[in-house]
């Protein structure tokens, strides 16, 4: 019997666009699927679309996010993977296409094998043509340059896009979607899968087109780049704290990176950042025995927090680093 997939697609005011990506579930070649899409407080006619797919087509569900859950994608996901049956899991975005033969290849590559996950491409395409590709973002795909590995991704080497990931359910359960962050949410997923689990099949085979268009989460992101960069910094601290949480040794090189990297941010945003990340950051010098970057660190927020100034303490500081 083939086994089940499960595609959980999280949304939001995309009832003008997830048609087309529902479309494209139904008519994939391979036909034993769920689709749960879980609706993160949409205000637009994206209930009645959905509904007029479920009643045509029992495999498609549509879940609203309960109320007593915090807004965002990433809680969306948890809650489809939570209903979901799958053997196999594939997260997917509400404005995506997939090619008739996503999910027919992946089953077939990846069933009766031992890995855990699976690795394809995707191409973009201009919105609203969805006939016209913009190729493949070679920024994102440098396998020929990286082997896969927890530190090479960490680092970003080298990535991936949300649906070229392909898991199987064992391995999906291992990890959650941090709730908290508000973007870089795949990029926390995967450095916890790849610190998880190494056994990772590559097939360098397009089978996604991604629309290109302004209404995305980083899109937004970068058209304020203070607010970009802050976001990075708390994405760093959390892929520092959950990967803390993992206790595997194979995160020893990547906890120094994300730690660093947290710091650098929290130096440069200062009173921005929040409070309690500079008090967990602060504590991380006193454990590792660095007393005073872990004195200059503090005496710097303070002056910054309070009077605006110190850049002494701030040199101080990143010397005291070298």
């Amino acid at each position: 019997m083939n086994p089940l997939v499960s595609v959980i697609i999280p949304t939001y005011n995309r009832a003008h666009l997830i048609g087309e990506t529902l479309d494209s579930i139904s008519r994939q070649t391979y036909t034993n699927w769920e689709c749960i899409v879980v609706d993160d407080g949409s205000t637009d006619n994206t209930e009645t679309l959905l509904q007029r797919y479920v009643q045509k087509d029992s495999r498609f569900q549509f879940i609203k996010r309960p109320q007593n859950k915090i807004k965002g994608a990433n809680v969306c996901r948890n809650i489809g993977f939570d209903y979901s049956k799958g053997d196999f899991i594939q997260w997917f975005d509400s404005d995506d296409i997939m090619l008739s033969e996503f999910l027919e290849f992946k089953v077939d590559a990846l069933k009766d094998t031992s890995y855990d996950y699976l690795i394809t491409l995707t191409e973009d395409f201009q919105h609203p043509d969805i006939n016209t590709s913009l190729g493949v973002n070679k920024n994102y795909y440098t396998f020929n340059l990286h082997k896969i590995t927890h530190y090479n991704y960490c680092t970003q080497k080298l990535n991936w896009l949300t649906p070229d990931l392909f898991l199987k359910r064992q391995c999906a359960k291992q990890i959650k979607y941090n709730e908290y962050l508000k973007s870089g949410q795949e990029f926390n997923f995967n450095c916890k899968l790849t610190a998880v689990t190494n056994k990772v099949l590559l097939k360098e085979e397009v089978l996604t087109k991604r629309r290109m268009h302004s209404d995305s989460v980083k899109g937004n992101l970068l058209k304020n780049q203070k607010q970009y960069i802050l976001e990075r910094g708390l994405v760093y601290y959390q892929n520092w704290l959950d990967l803390k949480r993992l206790k595997l040794k194979s995160t020893t090189k990547t906890l120094s990176y994300f730690f660093r990297k947290a710091v650098n941010v929290s130096i440069n945003m200062q009173i921005d950042y929040p409070l309690k990340n500079i008090v967990n950051l602060s504590f991380e010098f006193m454990r590792l025995g660095k007393i005073k970057p872990f004195s200059l660190y503090l005496i710097y927020q303070f002056f910054g927090r309070v009077f605006k100034k110190g850049h002494f303490v701030r040199k101080l500081f990143l010397k005291s680093l070298e």
